[in-house]
């Protein structure tokens, strides 16, 4: 065989191409339907939903490796690197299909911040059709034994598109899991200064107000000094996570204080001011750590007894509240 045909775009390639992309369009149509695990005893997606967190890196894998392989390959070309290139294009698409189709299932559980999670969700899919355009483009470009300038062009910038892409996917996708203070909660200081001052003015004239509001209830300026040094590092730590900004597990958020007291989907009290003792909060942090609704739940890492002890004495006293959040 002419080793130039080898790397003609053969009828498997492009079956594959033509029969992903509306399994893609069709996954997210019967996603976006809300649909259940099935009829049986067992309900097989909201067991395979969580394997998202552990696949979304095979996508991540591949395009890295291909952006790696194609700057070998622009110094060393060679029909070999090709082939190599080809199967990882391959494999990237079929790791971003299973990757997609686990975070739609995923999504349907709900608990996440609306748009932050439309944004995630589209970015992840956008990946997965730029890497079929990706391997279209290598087809085109690099098979039939003639090298086409134009269509190479395109499938390099298509390549480099797709890892910005996927970087922000899965930027987005840490903040939904993590929270977006994630990534600079231990940054130096002159850093936190910086994301603070682009907050804008207004964010400093609010602390100005809380603080003065503060100060002006001597009452409550013990409550809240214990708030803020005992009770909220220990949410944040250990409870924002899931109950945060960008995602409210149960539809309960810490990070906004009607709902931290109302409670969530639950629709019980959370934290009842003076009553510790009927204050769904504290009910749950007191259950026995292998309890099914212990918060947080096994597998995170749970408060200390002095974080707890905190909490209750906090709600005791009357749950103060800070107007902006330490």
């Amino acid at each position: 065989m002419n080793p130039a045909l080898r790397n003609r775009p053969g009828w498997k390639t492009w079956l594959l191409t033509a029969t992903l992309l509306p399994w893609i369009t069709n996954t997210l149509m019967a996603a976006e339907s809300g649909a259940p695990g099935g009829d049986g005893p067992f309900q097989w997606l909201p067991f395979l939903a969580p394997f998202h967190s552990v696949v979304l890196h095979l996508p991540i894998g591949f395009v890295l490796m291909a952006c790696i392989f194609e700057l070998y390959a622009m110094k060393r070309p060679g029909e070999e690197i090709r082939r190599v290139l080809t199967l990882s294009h391959v494999f990237c698409i079929l790791a971003a299909v299973v990757t997609i189709v686990l975070g739609l299932l995923r999504a349907v559980d709900g608990g996440y911040e609306e748009k932050a999670l439309d944004l995630h969700k589209w970015y992840g899919v956008a990946v997965g059709f730029l890497a079929v355009g990706t391997l279209v483009l290598h087809q085109l470009g690099f098979g039939g034994g003639k090298e086409k300038k134009a269509m190479i062009v395109a499938y390099r910038l298509t390549l480099a598109v797709n890892f910005s892409v996927l970087a922000i996917a899965g930027h987005l996708g840490g903040n939904l899991t993590y929270g977006s203070e994630y990534l600079v909660a231990n940054a130096p200081n002159f850093v936190k200064e910086i994301l603070d001052h682009d907050e804008g003015d207004d964010s400093a004239g609010g602390a100005t107000v809380a603080a003065s509001s503060e100060a002006a209830s001597p009452a409550a300026a013990g409550p809240l000094v214990h708030f803020n040094e005992k009770v909220w590092p220990a949410l944040e730590a250990k409870c924002v996570r899931c109950h945060g900004k960008e995602k409210k597990k149960g539809g309960y958020t810490l990070t906004d204080k009607e709902i931290a007291f109302k409670g969530g989907d639950s629709e019980i009290e959370a934290i009842v001011p003076f009553n510790p003792a009927k204050s769904l909060l504290v009910e749950t942090i007191l259950l026995p750590e292998d309890d099914d609704y212990v918060m947080p739940p096994e597998g995170k890492e749970p408060l200390t007894q002095e974080e707890i002890l905190a909490i209750i004495q906090w709600v005791k006293d009357g749950a103060a509240w800070s107007d902006k959040l330490p």
